[in-house]
């Protein structure tokens, strides 16, 4: 272990995870016009460009709060991460006020559980509980089959690939390999009732329980997949894993970062994490060479800033920063050459077999 982990390490050790306080911002999503924000009991936050928030959705009866957020075309997808835990669906044909669609979904959650959505398959992690899947159409009605598998001792947070057929989930194993207990497993989902499958697993050294951890659904160890690399914001670093061989999944990379990272985005060759241990801090890296990330700028975030999530549209990042609100950043747009997927660009093929009108049809904002 170097020295700067060996410090991280000690500093992180004396760490609880800090509960999230109703109305500040704890995990953050982008679309083409304004971006979204998880407020805990609050509900749901509506930010401008500029970071402002202006308006906020209160969660529906019976729902403890919103404490993870996802994003397909036109549909925003909340989860409320506190027992017995609620998802929950959002149209956004007004972008300014999302209008819920149907009844919360009851599903298992907790302690830190994640929510991913695409291509009409929506995912929730379930921490200690069992991983939940369904589908959606393009009104953002859920499948009428909920599909539950446990695996290992926890899953604390899932990514999605942009197919919708596989998914990378995080992964504290029930076996410790050479001191280590945490890591990633990669799944292929199958249309309900049929329970996903279990590619690989992949441990992944200094991954784990560090500093900067907020709960009820924000674990340090949370991932995002852009082509077949997947990013990995872990006690250790930034990890880069080559996917295309969903079935071996290796690691390509880790680069020692000056923060603890508890949440990533990636757009182009650049990549975002953030984390608030053993100061808050924003990390932007070069990934164009996924042998060799480049840390290219440590921004300080304000001393009072929970940072716990991070999202990038057209070099716009946003930061959830809890009691500093939501922060703001203008970096470098990707090159016109470059090929960068949002989540209102013109959906792929869909691989699970689904209802060909889940997600919304091509194009949809």
């Amino acid at each position: 272990m170097t020295p700067l982990l060996l410090a991280l390490a000690l500093l992180g050790c004396r760490d609880r995870a800090v509960p999230v306080q109703d109305g500040q911002p704890a995990n953050v999503v982008m679309g083409a016009e304004l971006a979204y924000v998880s407020l805990a009991g609050d509900g749901v936050g509506v930010v401008d460009p500029g970071g402002a928030t202006v308006a906020t959705v209160a969660p529906p009866e019976g729902v403890d709060g919103v404490h993870a957020l996802a994003m397909y075309n036109a549909l925003l997808f909340g989860l409320d991460a506190t027992p017995p835990g609620h998802l929950l669906v959002y149209d956004l044909e007004d972008p300014r006020a999302p209008a819920l669609v149907g009844e919360p979904r009851a599903v298992p959650v907790g302690p830190f559980t994640g929510l991913a959505v695409h291509n009409g398959v929506v995912v929730v992690s379930g921490g200690d509980g069992p991983l939940s899947m369904t589908t959606y159409d393009g009104q953002g009605a859920l499948g009428a089959e909920l599909t539950q598998a446990r695996y290992e001792r926890s899953t604390p947070d899932v990514a999605l690939h942009a197919t919708g057929e596989l998914g990378f989930v995080s992964t504290r194993f029930n076996m410790v390999n050479q001191g280590e207990s945490y890591g990633l497993m990669s799944l292929r989902f199958h249309p309900p009732p049929a329970a996903p499958e279990v590619l690989d697993r992949l441990y992944l050294p200094g991954a784990g329980y560090t500093a900067g951890v907020a709960s009820p659904a924000d674990f340090p160890l949370a991932s995002t997949v852009q082509a077949w690399h997947l990013y990995v914001a872990h006690g250790a670093g930034l990890a880069v894993v080559d996917v295309s061989d969903p079935a071996d999944i290796q690691v390509r990379s880790v680069t020692v970062l000056p923060v603890f990272g508890v949440d990533v985005a990636v757009e182009g060759e650049r990549a975002y994490v953030v984390g608030s241990r053993p100061m808050p801090m924003l990390v932007e890296l070069d990934v164009r060479k996924p042998d060799l990330p480049q840390v290219l700028e440590a921004i300080p975030l304000p001393e009072d800033a929970l940072a716990t999530g991070v999202a990038v549209r057209k070099g716009r990042v946003m930061v959830a920063a809890g009691p500093a609100g939501v922060l703001v950043f203008e970096r470098e747009p990707p090159a016109p050459e470059e090929r960068v997927e949002h989540d209102d660009d013109p959906i792929g093929p869909y691989l699970l077999d689904l209802d060909p009108s889940l997600a919304g049809p091509p194009g949809t904002k």
